[in-house]
């Protein structure tokens, strides 16, 4: 069991550090810059979005037999083209017009992006492959990537072929988020064809024959519509919310006197990488520290999952009103010490790691 914290961190760290420093991966892990501000031109929806019309089992099979039909026929055929367009690690084409067939630039190298590779089966259908968490011989959950060079009107077909879960709310042919970032559109929930099912490839990290030895992968497939011109889109799991973006979020409550009176910032640890995990101490400190120590302590975490990127917006809101100036934040402020620590893993979530 834990200990009760000692005492506030110094107010000296109250206006926290003049520039947030950039986030670390593992080495030899480099980032490239997004193409777009994320904070700035990708912020959440502002109403709750709905869902599409949850199929029944058989509307289910009918389009996955359409979709098992239609890549068999290219492969009696011989027109499956398995031309690897872009890699993560090895091959990523500098512009639209450099990748291999005219086919979709993709990029997934900056903060959170998992991308491992992208292949084009043939016309605007491609299988796309997952970067393990690292520390597994396979588990996957989380991605993020972008893609462009898209052709208005058309419609185009990802499969994301190597997913560790059976099952997944994609089953039910739930939307998944999309953003449209040239535009600003920021993320929204589109998409459709949505299937997620077992794809009969056996999993390696199942391989040692004593839990579920056939346990297979599964592929997430859904079409997209291309309605503009130039679209740089960007896909993900859920929506985003970085080890940056939380840095430059904290940094924008402190530099609001009302908030940041009530906020210390401490460093609890550095990852690996040398990411700083932070714990924050939300309370009226305004009081003597006798009676800060005297109070109940509420400690509230996010984020042990990195994958789980929807916490962090719900933290985001709980800190806005701990630090908020409404009658009921004050009361809990001059009863409680909130101890909060915001992102839990930061290392996970700058590699895009879900464990």
């Amino acid at each position: 069991m834990a200990s009760r914290p000692s005492g506030a961190p110094s107010a000296d760290r109250e206006a926290g550090p003049t520039t947030e420093p950039k986030p670390r991966g593992p080495p030899g892990m480099q980032f490239v810059p997004l193409p777009v501000p994320i904070a700035a031109t990708l912020p959440p929806p502002s109403s709750i979005e709905p869902l599409l019309p949850t199929p029944s089992s058989s509307e289910r099979e009918q389009m996955l037999f359409e979709a098992q039909e239609r890549r068999r026929a290219l492969a009696e055929a011989g027109q499956v083209l398995n031309r690897v367009v872009y890699d993560s690690m090895v091959f990523v084409p500098a512009s639209v017009e450099k990748v291999p067939g005219g086919a979709l630039l993709f990029e997934s190298r900056f903060e959170s992006g998992n991308l491992r590779r992208a292949v084009h089966v043939n016309g605007n259908e491609y299988d796309l492959l997952l970067n393990w968490d690292h520390g597994t011989r396979g588990h996957t959950q989380w991605y993020y990537f972008c893609a462009s060079g898209a052709k208005v009107g058309e419609t185009y077909r990802f499969n994301i072929v190597n997913f560790c879960k059976s099952q997944s709310l994609c089953a039910a042919a739930r939307r998944h988020p999309l953003p449209a970032a040239k535009l600003g559109h920021g993320w929204t929930r589109s998409g459709h064809e949505v299937l997620y099912y077992e794809n009969g490839v056996i999993r390696r990290d199942r391989g040692d024959g004593k839990t579920n030895p056939n346990a297979q992968h599964s592929t997430l497939s859904f079409s997209w519509t291309a309605e503009y011109t130039g679209d740089l889109i960007y896909f993900a799991m859920c929506y985003p919310y970085s080890y940056t973006e939380l840095r430059s979020y904290l940094a924008r409550i402190q530099a609001e006197p009302l908030r940041a009176r009530h906020v210390r910032r401490q460093r609890l640890a550095l990852t690996i990488a040398g990411n700083e995990c932070e714990m924050l101490w939300v309370t009226d400190h305004s009081s003597p520290a006798e009676a800060v120590n005297a109070r109940p302590v509420v400690a509230l975490s996010a984020r042990v999952h990195p994958g789980e990127s929807n916490a962090s917006w719900m933290m985001q809101g709980i800190i806005d009103f701990l630090t908020g100036r409404s009658a009921e934040a004050d009361a809990l402020r001059r009863h409680c010490l909130f101890l909060i620590v915001p992102m839990l893993n930061p290392g996970g979530y700058v590699t895009s790691d879900d464990l």
